[in-house]
């Protein structure tokens, strides 16, 4: 069990999500080898909480040693042996790779991606204890990349037509009354038409320009960053009650904690949904955990108010580093963005022009060919 408190963050392996209508207490889920990440847990009628990783995140063998320990395999067979987790865990250990976009998080070579920015996306938590990265990343000669003299794909060329296309509509309109004529007319204005519209959408430049001005906008907002976090100090210090009173709050651990009702197992399957102390419980947050009627929900939430009571505002406190942590983590996470967007800045305007000169060449023949066609159906004015 601590193992699987120290691979899977915390979880409790039987705490799951019971499929049945009746309750299903830790107690009985490991009476009945409910283990609510094995493969056979929909037979069970468990599954893992939100949020969780699956059982096969830390390799197949990993995950066959915790059936063995939590299954009815292990019943039979003997659970593994202090032994055989040693050699599981040194192999686990000598095989994480490094994250490519968050310098904490480690997973085994056999995952695909990264397991814990998944979860991180999904419940809004850093995980590890998060340090915030250093600032000294850079861009070397950043100010010549934001004015790299990009040539841009120039001036569009002029459309293969003896006027602006509105003007010779006039003439274009005055068609003959024959229905074969008639209908090669609008075939041939449906294919201009068409044409046209790519040209406009795919070879006029304009993604070039917003390129452009999405580049100037990171370089403003990059510049900005500063001000931004002494925005962020100064709104860290207006929210200083608030923040007391959520570390007042998680002080209190529901589990240990005198709760009509709320045992040990009970206290576990709470915490496998996040909910660990007084800070985090609210009525729609228990309303997700399974097992948790309406009066336990009570208990809960007035074992809550009785130590939102005791709470007192210290207003000789500064803000709490943990917050002003945090609140760097996201700037230098954005930062990093930024400086990722302005150093391939260029090349994504030399990309993004190479790609308009290559659709012009291929659509003015086809153009040509269009207005050709189109007059020829239209005939004599």
């Amino acid at each position: 069990v601590l193992l699987f408190h120290l691979l899977y963050l915390g979880r409790h392996p039987y705490a799951g999500r019971y499929a049945g209508t009746d309750d299903m207490p830790i107690e009985r889920a490991i009476g009945e080898y409910r283990f609510a990440y094995g493969p056979d847990r929909w037979a069970n009628g468990m599954e893992r909480p939100p949020g969780a990783i699956a059982l096969e995140t830390m390799g197949p063998e990993a995950g066959r040693m915790f059936e063995g320990a939590f299954g009815r395999l292990g019943a039979g067979e003997g659970r593994p042996d202090p032994q055989s987790w040693v050699r599981v865990l040194a192999v686990l250990s000598s095989g994480l790779r490094p994250c490519p976009a968050v310098g904490s998080h480690h997973y085994p070579v056999t995952v695909g991606t990264c397991p814990w920015c998944v979860t991180e996306a999904q419940t809004g938590a850093h995980l590890f204890g998060r340090r915030p990265p250093g600032l000294a990343e850079s861009v070397t000669d950043l100010s010549d990349i934001l004015r790299a003299a990009v040539a841009g794909p120039g001036p569009a060329p002029p459309l293969p037509s003896r006027g602006p296309v509105g003007e010779r509509r006039g003439r274009l309109t005055r068609l003959r009354r024959d229905a074969a004529a008639s209908a090669a007319r609008a075939t041939a204005r449906a294919e201009w038409e068409e044409l046209l519209a790519r040209w406009r959408r795919e070879a006029s430049g304009d993604g070039f320009e917003e390129r452009r001005r999405y580049l100037v906008s990171c370089s403003v907002e990059l510049a900005d960053l500063p001000n931004r976090r002494s925005q962020g100090l100064l709104a860290l210090e207006a929210g200083r009650e608030a923040s007391q009173f959520r570390r007042h709050l998680d002080r209190f651990r529901i589990a240990g904690a005198n709760i009509t009702g709320i045992g040990p197992g009970r206290a576990s399957m709470l915490a496998s949904y996040g909910i660990e102390t007084a800070a985090d419980i609210s009525r729609k947050a228990i309303a997700d955990v399974p097992g948790f009627n309406r009066m336990l929900t009570l208990e809960l939430v007035r074992w809550r108010r009785g130590k939102e009571a005791s709470f007192r505002f210290n207003a000789n406190e500064p803000v709490d580093r943990r917050d002003i942590e945090a609140m760097d983590v996201l700037v230098a996470a954005r930062r990093r963005e930024l400086l990722s967007e302005l150093r391939e800045g260029p090349a994504s305007l030399r990309s993004v022009s190479a790609q308009i000169r290559v659709v012009r060449e291929r659509l003015m023949p086809l153009l040509e060919e269009a207005w050709t066609a189109l007059e020829r159906a239209s005939g004599p004015a």
